[in-house]
């Protein structure tokens, strides 16, 4: 996303109406994982968008996921830029349980960081683990984020 300092990434969540499982309040709190992301000193924001048409990401609910995959992302990259994308969330583990929503938040944050360019980190205490261990996105990951996009830390307190 390196030229988004001008216009914010476009971002449609879909409905899972249709999924058992699914509340119409995952969408607040999906959002809410997008502002978690949009942190000082990286040129990238997102705003909703009413249609996928509309969108550059569209993220979609699912049943479940094959294996242990809760999340699964796709990008469209032209040369070193990502042009589109699709972040997959599932409601349900492999054995049919419905997700916590801490479980919801994690794989949302970490599927996220990949839409954003991360790869896996081996540290636990990080959110591109790749396992949901933690529900939140560390320090590790936001000076990840900015040295992927060439930008020196302003302050610590973000």
């Amino acid at each position: 996303w390196e030229r988004r300092a001008e216009r914010p990434v476009r971002v449609f969540i879909s409905s899972g109406q249709a999924i058992p499982g699914w509340k119409p309040e995952l969408v607040d709190a999906l959002w809410t994982s997008f502002r978690r992301w949009s942190t000082q000193g990286v040129p990238v924001r997102f705003t909703r968008v009413s249609s996928a048409s509309m969108a550059d990401v569209v993220v979609e609910w699912v049943d479940s996921l094959p294996g242990t995959c809760i999340g699964k992302t796709w990008r469209e990259d032209i040369g070193s830029e990502i042009s589109a994308a699709r972040i997959t969330l599932a409601l349900h583990d492999h054995r049919g349980r419905l997700l916590t929503p801490a479980m919801q938040r994690g794989a949302a944050l970490h599927e996220i960081g990949h839409l954003l360019g991360l790869e896996h980190a081996g540290d636990r205490e990080s959110i591109m683990y790749p396992q949901v261990w933690v529900t939140d996105i560390a320090d590790s990951d936001r000076t990840a984020l900015r040295h992927l996009y060439g930008i020196q830390a302003t302050s610590a307190a973000d």
